[in-house]
């Protein structure tokens, strides 16, 4: 499996100023340089979009990296899987069959940039098949409603702040959540919460 590539800006073999791509191995074509470790990097030139977690590259492979975190999880089982900030056009089907996840992190920090926001409304019915989440961001996705949420009983943590939604009914059963942020939304009614005697944190603001 290609390994996941990271970039960082600095001076390595002389050039200054440029990103510069690591692989643990080459498996690709492309102007590479060397720091004085003998590490290989490619150059690359373009504008490289910011994750929350650190830059991610413009021509990296995001369905191979979802891919290959859920593989990972699908055999080490941690109940946790990210594939924040990917930039995703669809989700992986392999995703829909980690029944045991806990905590899925879809989201992005970054919502007006199209190289990190997953896009996830077509397949979000499918999301309900993870019924034993407890923690879940979409934040800054595409998704337009909140309806899949119904299928999960057990949630506490929802993120789904900078999404188009604009009805907060579907969260009306989840009576273990805990811990709600819709802020930057198009929510205009809270009535719907009225009834979660566990909710401990709201934010709502910007709606």
């Amino acid at each position: 499996m290609a390994p996941i590539a990271t970039a960082e800006r600095g001076t390595i073999g002389g050039a200054t100023d440029r990103m510069f791509v690591r692989r643990d191995r080459l498996t690709f074509d492309g102007l590479m340089t060397a720091d004085n470790t003998g590490v290989c990097w490619r150059v690359i030139d373009e504008p490289v979009a910011m994750g929350r977690h650190g830059p991610a590259c413009a021509f990296n492979d995001a369905m191979a990296i979802a891919r290959q975190r859920i593989a990972e999880e699908a055999d080490q089982r941690t109940g946790r899987l990210d594939l924040s900030d990917l930039g995703l056009a669809t989700l992986p089907e392999a995703l829909f069959a980690l029944r045991h996840l806990r905590e899925l992190d879809l989201g992005t920090d970054w919502s007006w940039n199209d190289q990190l926001r997953n896009r996830i409304d077509s397949q979000r019915q499918q999301l309900d098949t993870l019924s034993s989440l407890e923690a879940v961001s979409v934040a800054g996705t595409d998704l337009a409603s909140l309806d899949w949420l119904q299928g999960l009983p057990h949630l506490q943590r929802l993120e789904c702040r900078s999404i188009e939604v604009r009805d907060l009914q579907p969260l009306a059963g989840l009576t273990a959540l805990r811990w709600l942020d819709c802020s930057f939304t198009q929510v205009r009614d809270l009535q719907p919460l009225a009834g979660l005697t566990a909710l401990q944190r709201l934010d709502c603001s910007n709606t």
